[in-house]
């Protein structure tokens, strides 16, 4: 980014158009009041700078919009900016435009199109600044988080006369409020210390661990609403317990653990059949039937039984007494006459039963056998009977308890079965209330799956990080820069160039490392010093930033460096004359301010505002504006016909 013209505009439209030189060096040379140090408050306005510090005065009261053209490599920038209106320090209306080349609009042409954060968002993209990065992420210490853009590089490119002569001060607006800490921690990007990919990774780390500090607030938040991850293993466990879970471990962390819950709640639960009690109770009531047939057909058997003993034993008698009759059957019936014993023939004192009369009652007891005999005979064939029955009635009950059996196990499996149903439903149930918890806190959102992955992923950018010696190479660079310094130094004559120069960035300033321990500027003497210091940081700095293809503008804009030299206006000696040693030592400075921009290849832009105007030819083809003898940045007319 270089400057090719600073336009500004009158309240009646007319256009005054101040051009430079694109690379190399540029001067502006005029009297005291002319408007020369306005020039880098209008640059600064124009590239968006929340307040406009263009003096009040003739200037503010006759530009009505302030222009600047920008060459941004290939691509030319206008960017026009309206002058605040009185009692006002700033207006956000913008009219922007880029192209391959630009015309400077009209003022009728000019159009509000753009604000200051858009501005900002278009140079600094257009600068190469990566968007999204955080200057927190130089790791400065008690860093404040903003991002990098084209305001910051502002530090580096500007030196107001107060502080190109500044003993405390190395960089643009470093004395106000914040700004040292701003330019210590762009700084190391800026001078490629830390490189676009380490700066994103360390913003993503940033980010990421924000984003944990945040998901693990969220997760706390979730813990005291829903309870902690011991309540949810005890669910887990309650579902392993009645059959919803089989797992083999129990997961260690809070998201598996609710992801498991949530598969589980997802499954449908098994419907039990409805327990049918009708075929039971009808196999009961059979049962309780066959078992009072059972009793009777055993009463009667025991009846018939009783029965058939009794017949027996009275038929058991009978022939007891049948078999003693029939011996009669051994005696011949002519002995049935005579009255004598059959056995020792003696005749007994008491007669005995004659053979007939035996015979007589063994024939009749034959008789009244023979009806029992077939009675006895049809009571056993009764019982065999009963009995067949009997054994049909058991199979009958057999069978029905087998069924009956069959049908209450059944039941008991459906009972059972239904138990363990209500116990899932009622575990599916806490479960589900637990997740509607959750629900109703995060919806669908994988909070512990996103501290996991964000955890797992601050760990790896951490050991990615840790390698790097971001400190080493930043000191390396300022050592690289501090020899350009010193060789410049020696070149300016300046005190304690002959020790190893440096820019200090804790302290914002130049240092010079002697044998008796380092020297800060402020120690050193003499504003001829001061300033000479300051020109050969800022020309080394820049230097670098060109070989280093950083994302800086590649211009330095200067406000009265002679001014130690030429603490008012004067003239300038004759060609002719002998210069006195300050004009030798301003003519040294300035040869120095082109001789750098020359060994740049046009690649810097100096542009200088100063009350020196030299003989020399270099000098003079460096001014692009002479403002005396009534010249200057506001022309007469536009003062006199302001509206």
């Amino acid at each position: 980014m270089q400057i090719r013209s600073i336009v500004l505009y009158s309240r009646r439209g007319d256009i005054r158009k101040l051009d430079f030189h694109v690379g190399g060096l540029s001067i502006v040379t005029g009297a005291s009041k002319t408007g020369k140090s306005a020039l880098i408050e209008i640059v600064d306005y124009c590239l968006g700078r929340a307040s406009c510090n263009v003096p009040v005065g003739a200037i503010r009261d006759s530009v009505s919009w302030f222009g600047l053209l920008l060459q941004i490599g290939p691509i030319q920038c206008y960017v026009a900016r309206r002058s605040p209106d009185v009692g006002e320090q700033s207006h956000s209306e913008i009219h922007f435009q880029s192209g391959a080349a630009v015309e400077i609009p009209t003022f009728e042409q000019l159009k509000p199109n753009s604000n200051i954060d858009a501005l900002e968002s278009q140079l600094t993209s257009l600068l190469g600044i990566s968007p999204n990065l955080n200057v927190s992420a130089t790791e400065a210490a008690g860093a404040s988080t903003f991002r990098i853009n084209v305001r910051h590089c502002t530090f580096l490119t500007f030196q107001q006369q107060d502080e190109i002569a500044s003993k405390k001060l190395l960089f643009h607006r470093q004395g106000e409020e914040f700004i040292p800490q701003a330019i210590r921690q762009t700084l190391p990007y800026f001078i490629g210390a830390i490189s676009e990919d380490r700066l994103v990774k360390l913003n993503e780390l940033e980010r990421l661990k924000k984003e944990a500090e945040d998901l693990d607030r969220r997760l706390q938040e979730y813990e005291r609403s829903v309870g902690s991850i011991d309540r949810a293993i005890d669910l887990v466990r309650e579902a392993q317990r009645v059959g919803l879970i089989e797992v083999s471990a129990m997961p260690a962390d809070r998201g598996n653990v609710d992801n498991l819950l949530l598969r589980t709640v997802a499954q449908p639960l098994e419907q039990v059949p409805t327990i049918i009690d009708d075929q039971r109770d009808e196999l009961q009531r059979e049962r309780l039937q066959l078992m009072r047939e059972y009793r009777d057909l055993r009463e009667r058997i025991k009846a018939a039984e009783g029965f058939e003993r009794e017949q027996l034993g009275f038929r058991q008698e009978s022939d007891i007494q049948a078999s003693r009759l029939r011996s009669i059957n051994l005696f011949s019936p002519k002995n049935d006459t005579e009255d004598v014993c059959p056995v020792c023939l003696s005749k007994p004192s008491s007669p005995t039963p004659s053979y007939k009369e035996i015979a007589d009652s063994l024939r009749s007891l034959e008789t009244r056998l023979t009806p029992l005999n077939r009675q006895v005979t049809n009571v056993r064939d009764h019982i065999k009977v009963l009995y067949d029955q009997l054994g049909e009635l058991r199979k009958l009950i057999e069978r029905n308890w087998s069924a009956l059996s069959a049908t209450i196990a059944a039941s008991k499996a459906t009972a059972a079965q239904e138990n363990s149903y209500r116990q899932r439903s009622y575990v599916n149930g806490r479960i589900s209330l637990y997740l509607q918890s959750r629900q109703e806190l995060f919806g669908d959102e994988p909070l512990e799956e996103k501290i996991v992955v964000a955890r797992a992923r601050i760990g790896q950018l951490t050991d990615e990080l840790a390698s790097a010696e971001i400190e080493d190479k930043q000191t390396s660079i300022l050592n690289t820069i501090g020899v350009n310094m010193s060789t410049w130094g020696k070149e300016l004559n300046l005190e304690f160039s002959h020790s190893p120069l440096r820019i200090d960035i804790r302290k914002l300033n130049v240092v010079a490392d002697t044998p008796h321990g380092p020297i800060p500027l402020d120690k050193m003497g003499g504003g001829e010093n001061w300033v000479g210091y300051h020109l050969v940081a800022l020309a080394a700095l820049h230097a670098h930033l060109v070989s280093e293809k950083r994302p800086v503008p590649r211009f330095l804009m200067l406000d009265q460096p002679s001014q130690v030299y030429f603490p008012q206006d004067r003239p300038m000696h004759a060609k002719t004359e002998e210069l006195d040693e300050d004009e030798i030592a301003v003519t040294r400075m300035f040869r120095f301010l082109s001789e750098v921009a020359r060994t740049l290849d046009q690649k810097l832009q100096i542009i200088v505002m100063d009350h020196a105007d030299l003989h020399d030819a270099f000098f003079q083809d460096a001014v692009v504006q002479r403002w005396r003898k009534g010249e200057a940045l506001i022309p007469h007319h536009w003062i006199s016909s302001k509206s």
